[in-house]
């Protein structure tokens, strides 16, 4: 042990904010002596794996360089200090003009305090984009050292990893939030069907299938409304890539049910599972109700996030492309 120059850190163990020591390994704090005994039989699967860490963090500067950004406009401020624009970043949410940025410092300590690094505070939408990845990486590593939390934290980066197709770094993580769980819990389930989503993108759909198809029973048992709702839209992806349309229908239009009820109609979830189902719509030679599922989300994409954000942008693509008004395209 050795003494903490950060005399408010909060204990591994405990959680009180009086950590005066800390792991002469890895850093991780601690109230005394005694806290630390009592941690270490969950400690010792996290102590020490410095590598590993470094190579996680790389990954997610790399994909961070290529997520959706803005450039602050000239009269950009951070909301919570109040400075700028230099060094202030886009929280890709629903918040309009000069309004939607922060520096990434502020606006992880912010949410830290709040206990939610996923949705803006002033509009209550997700965050998404560069900032996404960025608060999912404060939140990984303030967990750093307390099991469940970064069990958890590592779960939720790893996906963002995944959307950035650093694959090495995502199965890394995951191996951290799957240690000393079952072979059906929610954790280990979910990053199953992470894996399916994956094997799909390197074409690999029929592998993909083979592990969805024992996957996602186990998923609407043990699993909550969430991972049901992203269990099924990898499923009807899936089918989809496999040409099996008509099959795919009943695991999106679940998924869309599942979405409205669990996070609203509105939700940047919802707004997802909703351009999916339409996209298989209109592959299934049902033109007129896909148009008009994207109308809508192109009127909510304003409403919400306005003309210029990427949600409605790719919105109105998608309807151009998979069902214009004068007949479906290839």
């Amino acid at each position: 042990m050795e003494s903490s120059k950060h005399q408010q850190r909060r204990c591994a163990h405990c959680g009180k904010e009086e950590a005066t020591l800390a792991c002469a390994r890895c850093k991780t704090p601690y109230c005394d002596k005694k806290c630390q005994k009592r941690g270490w039989k969950v400690h010792k699967e996290f102590c020490g794996d410095e590598k590993t860490r470094t190579q996680i963090e790389h990954a997610v500067y790399r994909a961070m360089a290529q997520a959706r950004s803005r450039e602050p406009p000239v009269d950009a401020r951070c909301f919570i200090c109040l400075e700028g624009p230099a060094k202030v970043e886009w929280q890709g949410c629903g918040c309009r003009g000069s309004a939607g940025f922060a520096h990434v410092e502020c606006l992880a300590e912010y949410c830290r305090e709040r206990r939610d690094f996923r949705k803006c505070p002033t509009c209550l939408q997700d965050f998404s984009g560069r900032m996404a990845i960025a608060m999912k990486r404060a939140f990984w590593r303030s967990a750093r050292g307390q099991a469940a939390a970064e069990q958890f934290a590592s779960f939720e980066l790893s996906r963002c990893l995944h959307d950035a197709k650093e694959y090495d770094a995502m199965r890394l993580l995951q191996d951290v939030a799957e240690r000393g769980l079952a072979a059906d819990a929610p954790a280990r389930l979910m990053n199953r069907v992470d894996r399916a989503r994956m094997l799909r993108e390197l074409g690999r759909a029929d592998e993909a299938l083979e592990l969805m198809e024992d996957t996602i029973t186990r998923v609407r048992l043990s699993c909550n409304a969430d991972s049901l709702s992203v269990a099924s839209v990898v499923m009807a992806s899936v089918l989809d890539q496999l040409g099996r349309q008509r099959e795919a229908l009943p695991f999106i239009e679940e998924a869309v049910a599942i979405a409205e009820t669990s996070f609203g109609p509105d939700a940047a979830r919802t707004h997802h599972a909703k351009g999916i189902y339409a996209y298989l719509l209109s592959r299934n030679d049902r033109p007129d109700e896909a148009r008009e599922i994207f109308q809508h989300l192109v009127t909510v994409g304003n409403r919400l996030y306005g003309p210029d954000h990427h949600y409605t942008v790719a919105s109105q693509h998608a309807m151009h492309q998979f069902a214009p008004t004068d007949g479906l395209t290839d």
